[in-house]
């Protein structure tokens, strides 16, 4: 199971907190190529995660259609979140995960998200280590789950 980040992940837009990205923005190159590989020939499941409030369902899942990306879950921040603390906004999206650390793979680009479910056993990859790179960030998810 991967869980994967959209905005700074598969992306790279500013968005405001819980909102779109800017129309017309583009995901970053590769992304969607790796991603639908993992998905179709390797197998993977995808949860997408975000931050985004669950009023931008449609239009999310409609922009990862147009842009590519392989089918999945689309997991949400509920809205009630967004006047948190970012420490608690990192919770409300810790939530998302259901999947044990020995069957889920992290991907997203905010270490404060990453460094709670690191410490619960969570393998958790940030693309901003490989430069956005998503055929590193392909490689890498890869061998993620062979150490598990």
């Amino acid at each position: 199971m991967l869980y994967c980040d959209l905005d700074g992940t598969v992306l790279l837009a500013v968005c405001p907190p819980g909102g779109l990205p800017p129309e017309g923005t583009l995901p970053l190159e590769h992304a969607a190529d790796v991603l639908q590989g993992l998905k179709l020939r390797e197998g993977w499941e995808i949860i997408y995660w975000t931050g985004r409030y669950g009023q931008w369902h449609d239009q999310t899942l409609d922009w990862l259609m147009q842009n590519g990306f392989p089918e999945g879950e689309i997991r949400m921040v509920d809205s009630k979140v967004k006047h948190l603390s970012i420490p608690d906004m990192a919770k409300g999206k810790q939530v998302l995960v259901t999947h044990s650390p020995s069957e889920a793979v992290i991907l997203d680009d905010m270490e404060y998200y990453l460094a709670p479910l690191r410490q619960e056993g969570y393998v958790c990859l940030n693309p901003n280590d490989f430069k956005h790179d998503w055929f590193w960030l392909g490689a890498a998810i890869r061998e993620s789950i062979l150490g598990k």
